[in-house]
């Protein structure tokens, strides 16, 4: 149908948050069948967090409320790891949301850690996590606006901001593309 489409040559090369705008954009003029823009879009955000995305992707593909068990699982980990790291953060998180704590810090970073051992419990390790866990904050802005883009599909606000949403989600994954699309 598209003879002409390079997107099947350069995708690959691509991260995933550079290729899921053009499978908008080749869904938005109808280039391939719905259904294969789906299935591709489906392969793209497995490799995401992304996984109430790809859930409702594949509710509207199959026409079904059933999801694939791989997909709940996936799922429940995903949730299960946001769970354990927002608890694990939350030493940190409690000492910086206290203003007067955090104007006790100093210039020194010898004399900060050793305060923050001895006042706080938050030792050299936890500050390392607490660095680790911010992909775990990155977790949680995707719920959120998985659940933004939700709303604004269910509200018909326009493809353009349910676009920018989505881009949003898929550029929060910062993780290298792996994704070999093999979709077209």
């Amino acid at each position: 149908m598209a003879t002409h489409d390079l997107t099947p040559r350069i995708a690959p090369n691509l991260d995933r948050h550079l290729v899921f705008p053009l499978l908008e954009f080749l869904q938005e003029r109808q280039l391939y069948p719905d259904e294969q823009i789906l299935k591709a879009k489906i392969e793209l955000l497995n490799k995401t967090n992304m996984v109430d995305y790809a859930m409702d992707i594949h509710k509207s593909l199959y026409h079904t409320e059933d999801v694939p068990q791989d997909m709940v699982e996936r799922r429940a980990e995903v949730v299960a790891r946001l769970k354990a790291l927002e608890e694990a953060a939350a030493p940190i998180v409690s000492f910086l949301q206290n203003a007067n704590a955090v104007q006790e810090l100093r210039a020194d970073k010898q004399y900060n850690l050793q305060m923050l051992n001895d006042r706080y419990q938050l030792q050299a390790v936890s500050i390392v996590e607490f660095c680790v866990i911010q992909k775990g904050k990155q977790m949680l802005k995707e719920v959120a606006l998985t659940t933004l883009a939700s709303i604004v599909k269910s509200t018909k606000l326009g493809i353009g901001l349910e676009l920018k949403v989505k881009l949003e989600l898929v550029h929060m994954e910062n993780e290298p593309n792996e994704l070999k699309p093999s979709f077209f």
